[in-house]
């Protein structure tokens, strides 16, 4: 785990730990979707699924109070723990940020509703799987995180790999549960 007092910055650790933090519900919203394509699925497994999501977000979460911790504990402390305002590298980082969300949510909204009305629901999955694989492209890049280069090409890999299925219900169980663990991966990464 990456300890409180590294060479990290803790404006880095805070942002790493937000990081897994999304991905970590994220990956728990794909993994229940291609559980519940899994014949034979029962409690204990919906079990370890959740324990899989509070390890990841408990840790997560441990390390945005060690970054907490180190400011002193206050919250106004935390937010101006730089000195000075942000650096037009970080302004225009987020705007990056916000841009790729909306170039990942529209395709996506576009997809659910062209792939409704030509009646192919169950491939809906799988594409917006893929869409959310590209979107790590870019992440990786403004983010300075090589990792996300990595989880976008076995999401991609995996949605490729399910739409080779006929079985529209394996199908799905391929990609959620493959990107699933692939977002908890990647999670985990970022604490470690």
């Amino acid at each position: 785990m990456i300890a409180p007092g590294s060479s990290i910055s803790g404006a880095t650790l805070q942002g790493r730990a937000v990081g897994a933090l999304v991905l970590t519900s994220f990956g728990t919203i794909w993994m229940g979707l291609g559980a519940r394509c899994v014949r034979g699925m029962n409690w204990r497994l919906w079990l370890v699924i959740a324990a899989v999501a509070a390890i990841l977000s408990t840790i997560a979460i441990k390390h945005l109070n060690a970054r907490q911790n180190a400011s002193n504990g206050d919250s106004a402390t935390l937010l101006q723990s730089r000195s000075g305002p942000a650096l037009p590298s970080e302004h225009r980082g987020s705007e990056q940020f916000k841009i790729i969300l909306w170039l990942e949510w529209i395709p996506i909204v576009g997809i659910v509703l062209l792939l409704n009305w030509k009646a192919k629901p169950e491939l809906i999955m799988p594409a917006i799987a893929l869409v959310v694989g590209l979107h790590f492209i870019p992440l990786a890049r403004i983010f300075h995180l090589p990792l996300y280069y990595f989880t976008a090409a076995v999401m991609i890999a995996i949605t490729v790999t399910a739409f080779l299925s006929e079985d529209p219900v394996r199908r799905q169980a391929i990609v959620g549960i493959g990107c699933g663990s692939t977002l908890w991966l990647t999670a985990l990464s970022l604490l470690v």
